[in-house]
């Protein structure tokens, strides 16, 4: 799989190794400079990719993290630099500072590679498993319980809710959207009748009034205006990523085809109206279970596949 990341041997030579690196045993220091040479990566998806092409180029990462992550904590570290550009970005927004490109490119560089590794785990993993993947390592908190969960899901409300949509911002925009869809998401893995620790979704319904106010109106908005996308959108490595895979970066496919179907590589992009209204589209919990996962940490899940039913196979993008 790693030999045909970005459909060409010369393209995926220069990916390889921070990847191989930020997957492997070896915990990456939060202070090294890997962090920002993968978060400035471009993701090479040949035009006319598909989801399989996706797929092939992210699982063998995916697999490599989880099987090693218990060890390296990589991916805690990941989501905390993730929350950092969140939380400075929303910080000068709310200042009117100007963000320089190449820091709102870190800054959806590190959104697109949480999503990506987080929803393979929500893909694969059971929900307790998860959980230790939102932990960092050593914590002194209570086995079972997430101390990243609330700092990224609210980051991600925050930063949606003041960033002005312009043409620097608006692929950051679309990627924060996607990894809020992904943590909102996690809750349809499960059997109707589970009760499993949900993190994501609780930090999801523990949001300030204020700050989902501010999304929604945000996401109402996007959806009715329909802003259009840079015109140069296709040409970075992030337009060329929405581009060629558009609806594959999503969770998850038989739940997002329900209500943006595209069923070939000719089909337009997917759009920031399309993606707001899926944010507003995928279903919470009931007031009364919202009450009780506050209480409880947990959330009864709404449409995961029972155990041994091939939960563990591939899932699709």
């Amino acid at each position: 799989a790693r030999s045909r990341m970005g459909g060409a041997q010369s393209s995926a030579a220069a990916h390889n190794q921070p990847l191989e690196r930020l997957t492997g045993e070896a915990s990456v220091g939060a202070d090294d400079p890997l962090w920002k040479q993968l978060f400035s990566l471009g993701v090479p998806v040949p035009k006319g990719g598909t989801a399989d092409d996706v797929h092939t180029a992210s699982f063998a990462y995916c697999s490599e993290l989880v099987l090693h992550n218990a060890a390296s904590g990589n991916f805690q570290t990941l989501l905390q630099k993730t929350v950092e550009y969140l939380v400075r970005l929303a910080d000068r927004s709310k200042q009117r500072v100007a963000d320089s490109p190449a820091l709102l490119q870190q800054a959806a560089g590190a959104v697109v590679l949480a999503r990506v590794f987080l929803k393979h785990m929500l893909e694969t993993l059971e929900p307790e498993d998860v959980v230790a993947h939102l932990r960092p390592l050593g914590s002194a908190a209570a086995p079972g319980t997430s101390e990243l969960a609330a700092p990224l899901t609210h980051a991600l409300v925050e930063l949606l809710g003041v960033l002005e949509l312009n043409t620097h911002t608006y692929h950051l925009h679309m990627e924060a959207m996607a990894l809020l869809i992904v943590c909102m998401s996690a809750q349809l893995f499960c059997a109707l009748s589970a009760a499993a620790p949900q993190p994501l979704v609780v930090a999801a319904l523990s949001v300030g009034p204020a700050s989902a106010e501010r999304l929604v109106h945000r996401l109402l908005h996007y959806y009715i205006s329909k802003p259009p996308p840079p015109r140069d959108s296709a040409d970075g490595p992030l337009g060329a990523l929405s581009s060629a895979a558009g609806f594959v970066l999503h969770l998850p496919w038989h739940v997002f085809s329900y209500f943006f179907a595209r069923q070939n590589a000719d089909a337009p992009p997917l759009l920031l109206a399309d993606r707001a209204l899926h944010v507003l589209l995928v279903p919470l919990p009931s007031p009364s279970a919202a009450s009780s996962a506050r209480t409880a940490g947990a959330l009864p899940c709404r449409a995961r596949r029972p155990r041994g039913s091939g939960r563990r196979g591939r899932g699709r993008a």
